[in-house]
């Protein structure tokens, strides 16, 4: 063999470990990016899940934002305090509570097709499961048009196939 036969190989080998590495690269940044988000949706989760179980600070929230926008609730916490004459307080701990539902379930949904076979079905089950509760519906009904277009269409199904 001789020296030119043996740069060729040589430089066939390069540019064969040059195309590994920048598909390890995609990879490793496609990685990342998924565990960044989920680090997200987990502080969402548990800031949100805090504040549900956090009288004081529902209490301390309720002042501020009545201060700040006296006599105009949002229409969900509106329809709160005034179909189920439920305190302000108790309207927020309980749309805190959902809200890191749904943060979960949409974090969840964005990630479906990589999740396995078992996996999938759990998710599914859980969701059903959540979707027949009738203030998850409530909530949902309301807030529906601000939440994640492609969730919404997902969860719009699930509770389509559900039966009456």
């Amino acid at each position: 063999m001789s020296w030119d036969a043996i740069g060729a190989v040589g430089q066939m080998i390069s540019a064969f470990a040059f195309v590994l590495v920048i598909i390890q690269i995609r990879h490793v940044r496609a990685e990342t990016q998924r565990a960044m988000g989920r680090e997200r949706v987990d502080r969402s989760i548990q800031i949100l899940t805090a504040s549900a179980a956090n009288e004081r600070v529902m209490t301390l929230r309720a002042k501020a934002n009545d201060s700040l926008r006296p006599g105009s609730l949002p229409p969900f916490l509106k329809a709160m305090t005034e179909q189920f004459n439920m305190s302000l307080v108790d309207a927020l701990s309980l749309n805190a509570d959902q809200n890191a539902r749904w943060t979960s379930i949409a974090h969840t949904f964005s990630y479906l097709p990589e999740l396995s076979p078992h996996e999938r079905a759990h998710f599914e089950r859980m969701t059903r499961s959540a979707t027949t509760e009738p203030f998850f519906q409530f909530w949902y009904g309301h807030l529906r048009s601000s939440l994640d277009p492609d969730a919404v269409r997902y969860i719009d199904n699930v509770i389509a196939q559900q039966p009456r």
